[in-house]
């Protein structure tokens, strides 16, 4: 399976290159946050994970493996300095690959958390329970529930309906699980020659007290921002955050 999906602007001289959160494609990025209208001086490389779409799903261990996976088809690209973006689960991916491949010291990352403790994995002990037992309906409420704020459920109380008949349709169990998995074995590490970006929501339950220790472990220099009253999805409705962006790559 390819993993880009979409190529916008590609005489652009900096090249983005988006990697999704658990659990979606990228319909994010340009269908949710319509990024391209935002970020449109650039080249934009849209990708999706092997297993969505309909796609057959791939066995895959780690996002090191899945990182070289999606090296084979970035290197077809003509060479150029390439920023990863990447939000939840995909700024893992994102980290991963701009510290094995990637030609910038510069990376975005959004509602992403350096390493998995023992916090993080009762919270997927919890996700990978209702998908073996195939409980779609109850997985999408607690990743509904954790990811938007009380706001956000409010304005639009179909998301958890939205998200189950997406999951239901597709037949995601076996690739999510793979996906929890990654985020399991995601490690305490370092990350050398990189100077990352981090944006978080004040009302993201994976921004803990201690989220700035954890960057500091793997990261030796790096910029933080968090934006009130957002949650895991920082980006919704924030275009102070999207400015940033912008800031930071020029």
């Amino acid at each position: 399976m390819r993993m880009i999906t979409d190529l916008y602007n590609p005489s652009g001289e900096i090249r983005l290159i988006f990697f999704n959160p658990l659990g979606m494609t990228s319909e994010y990025w340009l269908r949710d946050l319509q990024i391209q209208d935002h970020l449109n001086q650039f080249e934009l490389v849209f990708t999706d994970y092997p297993g969505y779409r309909k796609s057959a799903h791939m066995s895959c261990e780690s996002f090191e493996e899945l990182a070289s996976y999606f090296y084979q088809e970035y290197a077809q690209l003509p060479p150029k300095e390439s920023i990863c973006i990447g939000a939840s689960y995909g700024g893992n991916l994102a980290s991963k690959f701009t510290q094995l491949y990637a030609s910038s010291k510069k990376i975005i990352l959004i509602g992403s958390i350096p390493y998995s403790d023992s916090f993080d994995c009762t919270f997927y002990d919890i996700l990978k329970e209702t998908l073996n037992q195939n409980k779609l309906f109850d997985f999408s409420k607690y990743l509904t529930d954790f990811s938007y704020t009380e706001k956000e459920r409010e304005e639009n109380p179909f998301l958890t309906l939205m998200f189950f008949s997406y999951l239901k349709n597709n037949g995601l169990n076996k690739t999510l699980l793979q996906q929890i998995q990654h985020l399991e074995r995601n490690k305490k590490h370092k990350v050398q020659g990189v100077e990352p970006l981090i944006l978080v929501g004040t009302k993201d339950p994976l921004i803990r007290s201690d989220y700035r220790d954890k960057c500091s472990h793997v990261y030796e220099n790096y910029t933080l921002h968090s934006y009130e009253n957002h949650g895991h999805f920082t980006l919704n409705n924030n275009h102070k955050a999207i400015a940033q962006i912008v800031k930071y790559i020029n």
